[in-house]
């Protein structure tokens, strides 16, 4: 399976998608750990029921670190914290189990199928984290039992036969995680790609519809909430069907592809802009009061209709104006929609008014627009 490389932000975005997808299940799984590790006890118990006293205590503090580490996660505590109260818990785990085994009368070789139970749970308790941040808690499985072995923690461990039996085992979980990481990013890269093809209108490189009411709907309610100013346009080219008819369809492919970059040229990063109709387009507009936004479709229509558009179907360019209908955000309330079909009533007024105009939803009469009369015939949209 090829590795999909993500830039920095995507790598942002998949991990945070990647964590809030799956930390329900590392919770549940955690906490179903740590009852697992003290319903163990009652085999301490069978086994040596003397030395089973000494191992409650044991497993009441493996126990409580998957208990903390599933509490972490149901708390929403950062990320990072997340992470490190993971780590915490691996090594708790894996340095009490040897602790647990001298404790009782059982050869250390008893404690190896301990091991193997960390291996089918560890996977998933660090589902929520990428492969590099979980690597480190994989190979602890292995590497702290030698540690304690070099530090006299672990009399009578076989050593050679614990690391033909669990370096293998790691090195299937590094390999099972890092195909599982891929997998993951492959998902996440391919759901990118369907969402913006979902959202995005194919011939001007724009939003679509989706786009607009989807991303609008969430700066509308940034700017309620924060008692913030917003507006947004509509924009529908004047006579379009008869460039069409005139020229062709792919003249008028290449006139709309025109208006979104003359659109887009004029508007902030931070501003909303799609296709939302045939020859109809949408922008919102976050922290742009009425006036602003006056301006904004202004310098639109004017770019527009100062640059005829060249194309292969006509020996000239042809030249093209648009009319905008501007609302903003007051204190009626409504949802985006309402918004949008307000600026389509200022929309209507600057057709009847002539085309090649802005007109805000103020002017009923379209005697407030402030572009320029350029047709008399009747409106046609």
């Amino acid at each position: 399976m090829p590795a999909v490389n993500l830039s920095r932000q995507l790598e942002a975005e998949y991990r945070t998608e990647r964590y809030n997808e799956y930390a329900r299940i590392s919770r549940n799984v955690a906490a179903a750990g740590g009852l697992l590790v003290l319903a163990l006890w009652i085999r301490d118990l069978l086994q040596d029921a003397g030395g089973a006293q000494e191992t409650l205590a044991l497993r009441l503090i493996m126990a409580g670190s998957a208990f903390a580490y599933a509490a972490a996660i149901h708390l929403r505590t950062r990320r990072a914290l997340v992470l490190g109260a993971g780590y915490a818990c691996v090594f708790v785990v894996e340095f009490s189990i040897l602790a647990l085994w001298t404790r009782l009368d059982a050869p250390p070789s008893a404690s190896f199928p301990g091991f193997l139970y960390i291996y089918l749970i560890l996977p998933v308790i660090l589902l929520p984290f990428s492969f590099r941040e979980s690597l480190g808690a994989i190979v602890f499985v292995p590497l702290i039992p030698n540690v304690q072995v070099l530090a006299g923690m672990a009399p009578g461990l076989p050593v050679l036969a614990f690391n033909a039996m669990i370096w293998p085992a790691c090195a299937i979980a590094i390999y099972a995680n890092g195909q599982y990481d891929r997998l993951l990013r492959r998902l996440f890269a391919s759901q990118g790609r369907l969402k913006e093809l979902a959202t995005r209108d194919e011939l001007t490189g724009l939003g679509n519809r989706r786009f607009v009411m989807e991303r609008g709907a969430e700066l509308l309610k940034l700017a309620r909430r924060h008692n913030r100013s917003l507006a947004v346009l509509m924009l529908d080219l004047d006579h379009f069907k008869a460039v069409n008819d005139r020229y062709g369809h792919a003249a008028g492919d290449d006139v709309l592809r025109f208006i979104g970059v003359a659109m887009t040229l004029q508007l902030r990063a931070t501003d909303v802009a799609g296709r939302t109709g045939g020859e109809e387009f949408a922008m919102v507009l976050p922290e742009t009061g009425l006036q602003d936004a006056l301006a904004t479709a202004e310098r639109i229509r004017l770019a527009i209709a100062a640059t005829p558009v060249p194309t292969d179907e006509s020996p000239a360019p042809i030249p093209v104006t648009v009319s905008i209908g501007v609302a903003a955000l007051d204190a009626s309330g409504g949802s985006l929609d309402d918004l949008l079909s307000r600026a389509d009533g200022a929309l209507y007024q600057a057709k009847r008014a002539g085309r090649n105009r802005v007109c805000a939803e103020q002017d009923p009469d379209g005697d407030g627009g402030t572009g320029l009369a350029t047709g008399t015939d009747r409106p046609r949209r």
